[in-house]
């Protein structure tokens, strides 16, 4: 029996994966696609559904390891982990929500975000229209 190279089992271990986890659906909502949860990978990061099919491990350790895992779609999981809470939590942009004052225009005194040296985007551009070339000379 020849041995197989890295390459060939991590193709075997990717096509495996990639078979059962189209298969599977979230053990929450049923949502695809899914990553599979375990409490232990915070402790093991190696031991990975994803980490061993990289590593081109055998078929029975990452079944093995999708046995005593949990089947999650991304938002689940989030969820699971608590990453979501933590991202809402500090995401600092809502909908809706203005985080930049308007300052008025330097030129015409329209409001404006303050993004081009005091002036509007059209005062901005009157003032720079003189400095670009025309393409059709």
């Amino acid at each position: 029996m020849t041995q197989l190279s890295r390459e060939e089992r991590r193709e075997i271990a990717t096509e495996y994966v990639d078979r059962v986890n189209s298969n599977t659906l979230c053990s929450h909502c049923g949502k695809q696609p899914i990553e599979w949860h375990n409490h232990s990978h915070v402790d093991k990061p190696n031991a990975r559904v994803s980490s061993l099919r990289t590593q081109g491990a055998s078929i029975a350790r990452i079944e093995a390891e999708m046995n005593s895992s949990i089947p999650l779609c991304r938002s689940c999981h989030m969820k699971e982990d608590g990453r979501l809470e933590t991202l809402l939590k500090s995401h600092p942009y809502r909908k809706g929500k203005v985080y930049v004052k308007e300052l008025p225009c330097d030129k015409c005194g329209r409001d404006f975000k303050p993004l081009r040296k005091g002036l509007c985007y059209s005062c901005y551009q009157a003032e720079n229209q003189h400095k670009w070339p025309s393409r059709n000379k």
